[in-house]
């Protein structure tokens, strides 16, 4: 999977699950997922997981959830294509 069309279906599921009015104009890649960017905090990080999962079709393994995958749009898309076997 190309990280690009990664990039632009992790938008998607956020909004979907979190920011139903944002576009994905409006989420850049390197906008942070936690914090000051989109705001989610360790709650929503479970839901974000399981959202990601169902959306790709994958499974994110323990070892997979560290702050450095899930810190932007970009690092969750590199994992992703990681998971679908491409490189990131």
């Amino acid at each position: 999977m190309e990280q690009a069309v990664a990039a632009n279906r992790v938008k998607q599921t956020i909004m979907c699950l979190f920011q139903p009015g944002l576009s994905a104009e409006q989420i850049s890649d390197d906008i942070a997922i936690f914090d000051s960017g989109i705001g989610l905090d360790s709650m929503a990080a479970v839901t974000l997981v399981e959202g990601l999962e169902d959306a790709f079709g994958i499974c994110i393994d323990n070892d997979d959830l560290t702050m450095e995958n899930f810190k932007t749009v970009s690092a969750v898309a590199a994992l992703i294509c990681r998971k679908k076997g491409g490189v990131a």
